[in-house]
């Protein structure tokens, strides 16, 4: 029995195809029922108004989907589904990146979910990195998460230096300052090395 019968039932009333049928049926009804105009009649302002309310409506039921799936705890199913999205369209430059989620905790920026790498490295097939900087928010806290990352797997990092965070024009705060960036790197080596990987 299904638990939640009517999520189902709005699901299958949703036309999501992309394919020019489907899009033109949708279009040819947008101009009929919404704009009130027959094709033999209707204007180019018309065509252009049916076809954006036809593109809109896809968006924003992709956009509800997807909001629903992240609500019901499938983080990482949104992540993986929007990059098999992009690749889809023929871009296979595709990097995924943990750089944190919002939660209840409010001493750090984010929370830096270190278990997602492992996760979606088994799921995917594209290269996982990690971003401690935005997953903190911390200047001292972003060498034990840049660590944490490469043991639990991560193909690459990205950790923000500037040499006088003080006065950067952003993010300072999560800055490393280049002596401390030099001492991670040495770490992060051993921390490879240890795990079967290099740098």
């Amino acid at each position: 029995m299904n638990p939640r019968p009517e999520k189902q039932l709005v699901e299958d009333n949703i036309t999501l195809g992309l394919d020019a049928p489907t899009i033109r049926q949708d279009f040819e009804k947008k101009l009929f029922f919404e704009l009130a105009k027959f094709r033999e009649v209707a204007t180019t302002n018309d065509c252009y108004l049916a076809l954006a309310y036809t593109i809109r409506d896809r968006l924003l039921q992709r956009w509800v989907r997807s909001a629903r799936t992240y609500l019901d705890g499938q983080h990482r199913t949104v992540l993986y589904l929007s990059a098999e999205y992009l690749m889809a369209g023929g871009n296979y430059e595709v990097i995924l990146c943990e750089r944190g989620i919002r939660t209840f905790e409010t001493y750090t920026r984010n929370t830096m979910d270190i278990s997602a790498i492992p996760v979606v490295k088994k799921l995917s097939h594209l290269p996982m990195v990690g971003d401690p900087s935005h997953g903190v928010g911390i200047r001292d806290k972003v060498a034990p998460m840049a660590r944490a990352a490469v043991a639990a797997g991560a193909d690459g990092l990205l950790i923000e230096v500037h040499h006088d965070p003080d006065h950067a024009l952003s993010d300072g705060a999560q800055s490393l300052y280049p002596d401390q960036f030099i001492e991670l790197m040495g770490q992060l080596r051993m921390i490879a090395t240890a795990v079967g990987r290099s740098i």
